[in-house]
C-alpha cells in the first residue's frame, strides 16, 4: 500500500523529454474503503508523469496532460507522489 507523503522507487530509463521539467511524478485517484477515519483506500487509477517548471503536472510525453479513467467512483481523491528515480 502507498502512503500519502512517502516516495515511491521504481526503475526507469530515459531522459527528461525537457528542460521545463523539474520531477517525475505519480498521481493516484484513490477512494475511501472503510471510511477515511479506517484510513483504508483502494487504488482507481494510477499514472506516470512529470512536474513542470510552471507547475503543471504532463503526461510523460512532456505535452499532454494526464488523462485517467474514472469508472464508477462517486467519491475520490487525489494523491500526488514524488517519484525517486533509480537508474540501472
Amino acid at each position: 500500500m502507498l502512503i500519502p507523503g512517502n516516495t515511491v522507487a521504481m526503475k526507469m530509463s530515459g531522459a527528461m523529454p525537457n528542460v521545463n521539467v523539474v520531477d517525475w511524478i505519480l498521481v493516484e485517484l484513490v477512494k475511501a474503503t472503510n471510511g477515511p477515519e479506517n484510513n483504508s483506500f483502494e487504488i482507481i487509477s494510477r499514472k506516470v508523469g512529470f512536474l513542470m517548471k510552471d507547475g503543471y503536472i504532463r503526461d510523460i510525453n512532456g505535452i499532454g496532460y494526464i488523462e485517467m479513467p474514472v469508472n464508477n467512483a462517486t467519491e475520490f481523491h487525489i494523491q500526488i507522489l514524488i517519484i525517486e528515480i533509480i537508474y540501472m
